[in-house]
């Protein structure tokens, strides 16, 4: 009779919790904005307490003279073009399998018994 596996009760620690986080991020293609992010928390964080509130409101000042609109600008392009990226990446996906069924039909069809498939393999 065989023994059942030991279940390890292992704690995840933040450098496990940091490389899923940074490998999610890297799959999906979002590496850079996982950066930033972190980097300007860290910037926040070291700033004096006194001073994260002047900076706070510099940077709405900033929003309503209009000088770091471009910054903003820049914001929602990258935003719009993640979105974009993603719309293609399904449609080609989609594609390819359209693509890889009527590939199998046609050829099932030029063979007079049938052929497995290669997906239930």
């Amino acid at each position: 009779m065989a023994k059942a596996p030991k279940k390890s009760s292992q704690k995840v620690t933040w450098a496990h919790a940091f490389r899923d986080i940074v490998s999610k991020a890297m799959d999906r293609g979002q590496l850079f904005p996982l950066f930033f992010f972190i980097g300007a928390l860290t910037l926040i964080f070291k700033m004096p307490e006194e001073h994260v509130y002047d900076a706070f409101l510099s940077v709405l000042s900033g929003f309503k003279d209009f000088s770091l609109i471009g910054w903003l600008g820049m914001g929602l392009v990258s935003i719009l073009w993640a979105g974009h990226a993603r719309a293609m990446r399904r449609s080609h996906s989609s594609e390819y399998k359209r693509i890889g069924i009527e590939k199998s039909r046609l050829q099932q069809q030029q063979v007079n018994n049938g052929l497995g498939s290669s997906e239930s393999r």
